[in-house]
């Protein structure tokens, strides 16, 4: 794997493990890091237990780039067919301003109650090359909920989103993470975290053990960085049984390779798809399935006779939609 990196300047970094519902209990949690050349030091690690921490963060004066772990859009196929959006604001604004959350969830109800089996859950391309979930998920992992609480906020702040909203000379940038995809480097695709106290176990705490070992030990070769972390943040990050301190770092590193990388610019392939977004991580640029690109989403949409010509509540048509991968493997939902 060739890495090709820019001698940036000294530039603060945060990795931010989000959650769509913040508390006391189960806050947004920060990691502070600072890059300098190739070298990555953690800091320490906040906890935003509301969004007016996170709302207050987005206004801090930049140079900064932060790591963001849920999905800045959705699908392309589904913006085009629910909201006609052609580009990233109009997207975001349709689909959440002056919404509840309910009646968002509402939206996508009606959509995929007209999909058959096997067609509810749609992937963007950078979904299905890192094998992630389906941002329309509201259950299990519930990345939609993400997404409704998170992309408008970063909408509102006027910062720079890559690859969705670049704004040149803007230095407060924000990119996609998703730690799993680090994690998995190190733990051999190993579970390492539970929000159930009951599931809390000796081993998911040594996968967490061997992550931080991994990434301190083979991040410069993987990522172009050397990671400094205090020995309190690393005891820290093993006894946490949420792995929320833990995916932090790991966005913080994403954010930060993202910050360095030139080929592509920013980690991002110049092909990628400026409505869906894309996640920073060398995985995704490097390797077969989404090197080249030949990932393609292709939407065939069919108007359901019974709504082709009747717009049903929110301006949404249901629409029978079949989405074509070519060149790729299958991600899972």
């Amino acid at each position: 794997m060739k890495l090709s990196h820019r001698t940036a300047p000294a530039a603060p970094i945060y990795g931010i493990d989000f959650t769509s519902a913040p508390t006391a209990r189960k806050p947004i949690t920060c990691a502070h890091a600072a890059l300098t050349g190739d070298r990555l030091a953690i800091k320490r690690i906040e906890s935003w237990p509301s969004f007016r921490e996170l709302e207050s963060f987005l206004q801090r004066k930049g140079p900064w780039r932060a790591g963001f772990d849920f999905p800045f859009s959705q699908p392309r196929c589904l913006l085009e067919y629910l909201c006609h959006a052609h580009d990233w604001e109009s997207a975001v604004k349709w689909l959440t301003d002056g919404r509840t959350r309910k009646e968002f969830e509402r939206i996508f109800d009606e959509y995929k109650a007209e999909r058959p089996e096997g067609d509810k859950h749609h992937m963007r391309a950078t979904d299905t090359a890192a094998e992630s979930c389906s941002p329309m998920m509201f259950y299990g992992v519930p990345v939609a909920k993400m997404f409704f609480e998170g992309a408008p906020r970063l909408f509102k702040s006027g910062i720079s989103i890559l690859p969705v909203r670049p704004r040149p000379g803007e230095t407060r940038v924000a990119v996609e993470a998703y730690p799993k995809l680090v994690a998995q480097r190190y733990a051999a695709h190993g579970k390492y975290k539970s929000d159930d106290s009951k599931k809390h176990t000796k081993d998911l705490r040594a996968t967490r053990e061997r992550i931080l070992t991994g990434l301190q030990t083979h991040a410069p070769r993987d990522y172009g960085l050397h990671v400094q972390i205090p020995d309190a943040i690393r005891t820290a990050a093993i006894k946490d049984e949420t792995g929320d301190t833990l995916d932090a770092i790991l966005c913080a590193l994403q954010a930060a390779w993202s910050h360095r990388h030139t080929d592509p610019p920013n980690g991002i392939p110049p092909t990628a798809d400026k409505l869906e977004g894309w996640i920073a991580d060398p995985t995704l640029v490097f390797s077969e399935k989404s090197a080249t690109m030949d990932i393609k989403v292709a939407c065939h949409c069919e108007a359901n006779s019974r709504a082709a010509d009747s717009q049903l509540d929110d301006s949404v048509f249901f629409r029978k939609v079949h989405v074509v991968q070519t060149g790729g493997n299958d991600g899972s939902v």
